[in-house]
C-alpha cells in the first residue's frame, strides 16, 4: 500500500524538496566597462502567449538593463550567456523601496530563449496554464511550504570568469501576513536567521526571486513527497529590520502578477 503522507513542522523541511523552481530561476548580470561584471538581482524565466520574460523586480531590471551588457549566468563555468537588450516592461507605479510597487518583465528574444532552453537546464514558467486558476482561487497562506528561490550575492563571486559562479538557494518560511495596498496584493514571509541557507546578508541579491508554493506530506518513513507540483505565488523585493532571530521578506502576490502584471503584457 503506498504511505498516507503525514503532517509536517516547518523545521523539518529540506530546503531542497524545493529544487524544481530553481530550474526556472536565474541571475541577473551586468557588465560594466573593462568586463566589469556586476549582480544586478534575482528572476524567473517565464513565457505568456508564445513571448518570453524574466520577471523580476523594478529595482533590479533597471540596474541591469543599463548595464553595457546583459547576461544570464546559466552554464558551469565561462561567461554569461549574453541576451539582447530589450527596454524593461514596469508594472505599476513605483512609490517606495518598502511597498514597490516594484514589479518588471525583462523581454527575452526569441533566439536567446531558444539558446537558454537548448544549452541549459533551464526553462520557462508557463504563466498562461496557471493564470485562470491562480485568480479564481486564495493562496494556501495557512499552509508550511512557501520558499523564495534567489541568488544571494554573499554566495557569488565575480572577480572573472576562472572564479565565477553564483549560487542558487531556496529559503523557505510562513505566511505571517497578506496586506493588500492600491488592489496589489503581499505577501510577507516570516524567515529564521538560524534556518538554512539564511544569514544576515541573505536577502542581498535574492531581490526579484521568485515566491513557490507547493503542498508537502511526510511518508511513514520520513521521507518528504511534494503533493503537487510547485506554483509560482509572487516575487520577493523587499526585506524588513531584524526582530530577534527573524526577519520579514516582503513579496508581491498572485493579483499582482497574474492580474495587474500580465494585463500590462496585453
Amino acid at each position: 500500500m503506498p504511505h498516507i503522507p503525514m503532517p509536517v513542522t516547518l523545521g523539518e523541511i529540506p530546503c531542497e524538496i524545493m529544487d524544481q523552481p530553481a530550474t526556472y530561476s536565474v541571475t541577473l548580470v551586468g557588465v560594466e566597462q573593462q568586463n566589469k561584471l556586476a549582480h544586478c538581482g534575482t528572476g524567473t524565466l517565464v513565457t505568456f502567449h508564445n513571448q518570453y520574460f524574466i520577471l523580476t523586480c523594478n529595482h533590479c531590471a533597471q540596474p541591469f538593463f543599463k548595464s553595457d551588457r546583459i547576461g544570464l549566468p546559466i552554464r558551469i563555468g565561462g561567461w554569461p550567456l549574453f541576451i539582447q537588450k530589450l527596454p524593461p516592461i514596469y508594472i505599476g507605479q513605483y512609490t517606495t523601496k518598502e511597498w514597490g510597487q516594484d514589479l518588471a518583465f525583462i523581454p527575452v528574444a526569441s533566439l536567446d530563449a531558444a539558446i537558454i532552453r537548448n544549452s541549459s537546464n533551464k526553462t520557462f514558467y508557463n504563466l498562461q496554464n496557471h493564470q485562470d486558476e491562480m485568480l479564481r482561487t486564495q493562496p494556501r497562506t495557512d499552509s508550511l511550504l512557501w520558499a523564495i528561490v534567489g541568488s544571494p550575492i554573499s554566495e557569488s563571486n565575480i572577480e572573472g570568469p576562472i572564479e565565477f559562479h553564483f549560487m542558487r538557494k531556496t529559503y523557505t518560511g510562513t505566511i505571517e501576513s497578506s496586506p493588500t495596498r492600491d488592489d496589489f496584493d503581499y505577501h510577507e514571509i516570516r524567515a529564521s536567521l538560524a534556518g538554512q541557507n539564511a544569514d544576515d546578508t541573505f536577502m542581498k541579491g535574492v531581490s526579484g526571486g521568485g515566491l513557490w508554493y507547493a503542498n508537502l506530506g511526510k511518508h511513514e518513513d520520513g521521507s518528504f513527497i511534494l503533493t503537487e507540483r510547485p506554483r509560482l505565488e509572487g516575487v520577493a523585493f523587499y526585506r524588513t529590520n531584524q526582530d530577534g532571530d527573524y526577519v520579514r521578506i516582503r513579496c508581491h502576490g498572485r493579483r499582482s502578477i497574474y492580474q495587474h502584471a500580465l494585463t500590462a503584457l496585453g
